[in-house]
């Protein structure tokens, strides 16, 4: 039996900006912290989906819910030499949708 996970994940816009910050004011909180505030997160999202070696991943359990996790993806200078390499950075997934699966024959 194999463990199958429905999930859809994509490389976040210029307008899903609100959507990481809210992810990364919840890891905040989740490891008990209060700072940055979600000012300063939401102005360093825009700023960083604005460079071109950053890009953000946001990922769904399904094609029907908001993005219930994020990660950060740094493209090194392999990926800029046209080699599809990334580096993850930090991941996070919102405590609802960790180790949602479901079981399938295999």
């Amino acid at each position: 039996m194999s463990t199958r996970v429905p999930a859809r994940a994509w490389v976040a816009g210029p307008d899903e900006a609100e959507a990481i910050a809210g992810l990364l004011v919840e890891f905040r909180d989740h490891m008990g912290s209060g700072w940055p505030s979600e000012n300063a997160f939401l102005a360093s999202v825009e700023r960083l989906l604005e460079d071109r070696d950053t890009e953000f991943l946001l990922a769904t359990p399904d094609d029907g819910r908001a993005a219930r996790g994020r990660a950060a993806a740094a493209l090194p200078p392999q990926r800029l030499e046209g080699r599809p390499d990334a580096w993850i950075e930090d991941l996070f997934v919102r405590a609802d949708a960790r180790r949602a699966a479901s079981a399938t024959p295999s």
